[in-house]
């Protein structure tokens, strides 16, 4: 919950660009998940990419598409950067990819608000 609180404060700072929006909802995402000192995360959108610090693609992956209107325009992916052991999917909680789509849904209309 703590991620979807933080991104409806990012989203209501006055003057802050759709850029910045971004930059600052992907560095929340590691804190959101079951190991946040291992995880990374990216949201591609439009055709441009907003990733944390420590990004680096690996095996262990967890990926969500943001839609509007029924059409794919981006999506998000979380990885581990370490092997962790098997859960819901993956490596990862059922909770943590019910997130991630809460999360896409957000973008979607965000996205649409810019």
């Amino acid at each position: 919950m703590n991620c979807l609180y933080g991104i409806t404060n990012i989203v209501e700072r006055y003057g802050i660009t759709f850029d910045g929006i971004l930059d600052e909802i992907v560095s929340l995402f590691p804190t959101s998940w079951q190991y946040p000192e291992i995880t990374c995360a990216r949201i591609i959108l439009e055709n441009k990419e907003y990733k944390t610090v420590n990004f680096l693609e690996t095996k262990w992956k967890q990926s969500a598409d943001i839609i509007i209107h029924e059409e794919i325009i981006g999506e998000v992916d979380i990885w581990y950067l370490e092997e962790k052991p098997e859960s819901d999917e993956g490596p990862f909680l059922k909770e943590e990819r019910d997130l991630l789509v809460a999360i896409t849904e957000r973008l979607g209309r965000i996205t649409e608000r810019f």
